[in-house]
């Protein structure tokens, strides 16, 4: 079973589609925000990580959905928190750094995105601003 695409056809992803880009460049121009593909790419990662860990909670329980999203290298062990080393891949940066800034600024457009330090940390999104039409979050 395929958690989430690989990233040849990451682009074909649903929720990946269903963001408005220029909606968000609004949002980040109002609020005085940079930002870059990079932002967006997370972004619809962490929606798409929630999406697929609830289906598999529905369909398997808590214990196996997490187990199998550890397994697949998204989820930090032990944690139902995604890897900050999975999503600096994603990106395709070096630092984990890259993706922490770019969270921050998701933060401040809105975004709730809780974030557990350390070496067993990594980032959940929980919530999504009003102004964001996401239907599938």
């Amino acid at each position: 079973m395929t958690i989430l695409n690989n990233d040849s056809d990451f682009l074909n992803n649903e929720i990946y589609r269903n963001i408005d880009p220029y909606l968000i460049l609004i949002k980040s121009y109002e609020n005085d925000i940079k930002i870059d593909m990079g932002h967006i790419i997370l972004l619809a990662i962490l929606l798409d990580v929630e999406k697929k860990y609830r289906e598999l909670i529905n369909k398997e329980g808590k214990l196996i959905a997490r187990k199998k999203m550890e397994d697949a290298g998204i989820f930090v062990k032990g944690t139902d928190y995604v890897s900050g080393e999975y999503l600096k891949k994603k990106i395709g940066r070096e630092s984990r750094g890259a993706v922490h800034s770019r969270l921050q600024d998701l933060k401040k457009l809105g975004f709730k995105i809780v974030s557990k330090p350390g070496r067993c940390g990594g980032y959940r999104i929980v919530e999504v601003p009003q102004w964001f039409n996401q239907k599938s979050f």
